[in-house]
């Protein structure tokens, strides 16, 4: 069932993320006469994500409290509307000249094409179970969504990120919003990848997904956080997958957060802003308690004024301390400051 819940959710997870960036650039490239069937697409989107969350229930299903009938309409009907909002878009961006909307609206209509394929799976547990009327229906309105803050040149993010997800358009989606938020981004298709990657090279965040072949998230996280330098390197955890165990193990595991699919916007960039304020501040404390560890050897008469060089390099507070302790160093070990 969970894993059924996943294959469903991928393809609703595109369809809302890739129409939410497709209202935005038109937005900005003043494509306005594509804004209103966009709008539709992603309100859908999101009236999917609702039935599914309701409807794929393990419970429900074993209680017999689905009907085929009624699940194939609520789910075929939006559906139906998403492809044909697409297949219209295309042609109409196509005619006006507007071929960078072209790739993602086709990504959209292959979503919601795969999404109908995986319709009969969800039929199939109902037959298996038992039949009865459900007075399940799909929500009319979507749920209103706060607009989402746009970074401006001045206020653009800085760090590094590897998001580490097996599904390719997931990939892309999470490292754009990433990309436009001022962050650099380097992306990883398994848990194996992600893992080579973390040890060649230093990252500010990682974001790994939960489900994946071969050495999934939990996996992977385990892994991370056993070894040095790796493990401190602050994890947010990305899944279609919701359940409250699967989340508490993840944070027993030493992740910092979680995130569901399809990813809200706003969320994303709050949680990893404060995932990298974190981690920020652990470094900060860290490089402080070095300072203290010099100031106590240089009370106790030990002279190591290369052991601050690395920090005395640096331009802010830090290092502006840093330096001043080097020199109490170096005069009292009587040496010339390099």
């Amino acid at each position: 069932m969970r894993n059924l819940r996943h294959q469903l959710r991928t393809p609703v997870n595109h369809i809302v993320g890739f129409g939410d960036m497709l209202q935005e650039e038109a937005a900005d490239r003043g494509w306005n006469t594509l804004l209103p069937d966009l709008e539709r697409i992603s309100c859908a989107g999101r009236q999917l994500t609702e039935y599914i969350d309701s409807t794929v229930d393990l419970a429900r299903v074993e209680a017999g409290q689905m009907d085929p009938e009624q699940v194939s309409r609520d789910l075929r009907t939006p559906l139906e509307s998403i492809i044909g909002y697409s297949q219209l878009l295309q042609e109409e961006a196509d005619e006006n000249g507007w071929h960078e909307a072209l790739p993602d609206l086709r990504n959209v209509e292959l979503a919601a094409k795969q999404l109908t394929s995986l319709i009969e799976a969800v039929l199939e547990l109902a037959k298996i179970y038992g039949r009865e009327p459900s007075s399940l229906r799909a929500p009319r309105h979507a749920p209103a969504r706060p607009p989402e803050p746009q970074a401006s040149a001045s206020t653009k993010a800085t760090g590094s990120v590897l998001v580490a997800d097996d599904n390719p358009l997931d990939a892309e989606m999470l490292s754009r919003r990433l990309e436009a938020l001022g962050y650099q981004v380097t992306t990883a298709s398994s848990g194996q990848d992600a893992l080579a990657a973390l040890r060649e090279q230093s990252f500010d965040l990682l974001l790994l997904d939960v489900i994946m072949p071969e050495q999934d998230g939990l996996a992977t996280l385990r892994a991370l956080k056993s070894e040095s330098p790796t493990s401190e390197v602050p994890v947010l955890m990305v899944s279609a997958v919701e359940e409250i165990p699967i989340v508490a193990r993840c944070i027993e595991l030493g992740a910092e957060d979680y995130l569901v699919k399809p990813v809200d916007a706003v969320l994303l960039r709050a949680k990893v802003q404060a995932s990298l304020d974190r981690r920020r501040l652990f470094v900060l404390l860290r490089e402080i308690g070095a300072l203290q560890d010099a100031v106590v050897r240089l009370a106790a008469g030990v002279t190591d004024p290369a052991s601050l060089r690395a920090l005395a390099r640096r331009e802010d507070e830090v290092g502006r301390l840093a330096q001043a302790v080097q020199r109490l160093f170096e005069g009292r070990a009587g040496v010339a400051t390099p």
